[in-house]
């Protein structure tokens, strides 16, 4: 029959008068979830490899999950269990717009205790050519003359990786 309608659930039979028949899903969707817990707040350093929510958030560029962390009064210097902290993965992966939102929360800027060559984060935001981030945060404090546990600075890093933008941001600004 024309308009025949077969409930079973969220599933409904539809048929067309003179045409095929086609099921339709009556299902609203599940509200989406953060992929965090928005109560919970993450004391301490990573435990047994667990990566703080905000250094997670900041390594895949989810701002808007980083800015709500922020808000909710999560540790901007939190690092996980190799010494990174969210501005050092924001950095490295060139999140521009995480680098300014932590650092407007006083995230340590020239804090070098990442891996195992104790790189701050301008030291990558040099090494991987974002002239950006490493701009904001010469702007907001970053010192340009902080040495990595190899005794390099971060223009150095930039130079032996032919950043050349980056080179001539450091040496115009920090000169």
């Amino acid at each position: 029959d024309a308009g025949c309608q077969v409930k079973s659930g969220q599933v409904r039979l539809v048929g067309i008068e003179d045409g095929p028949a086609f099921l339709v899903v009556d299902a609203e969707p599940a509200p989406a979830q953060p992929p965090w817990d928005p109560r919970a707040r993450s004391q301490g350093q990573g435990l047994n490899g667990a990566v703080p929510a905000l250094v997670r958030s900041a390594q895949r560029g989810d701002v808007d999950t980083v800015r709500s962390l922020l808000e909710l009064g999560h540790d901007p210097d939190l690092q996980d269990d190799l010494g990174f902290m969210a501005l050092h993965v924001a950095a490295k992966k060139g999140h521009n717009l995480i680098v300014q939102a932590l650092a407007a929360h006083r995230a340590d800027l020239n804090s070098g205790s990442a891996g195992r060559n104790g790189e701050s984060p301008l030291h990558f935001a040099c090494k991987y050519g974002h002239a950006d981030v490493a701009s904001t945060l010469l702007q907001h404090g970053a010192d340009p003359q902080f040495r990595s546990k190899e005794g390099k600075t971060p223009v150095e890093y930039a130079e032996s990786k032919n950043h050349r933008a980056v080179v001539e941001l450091m040496r115009r600004t920090c000169t």
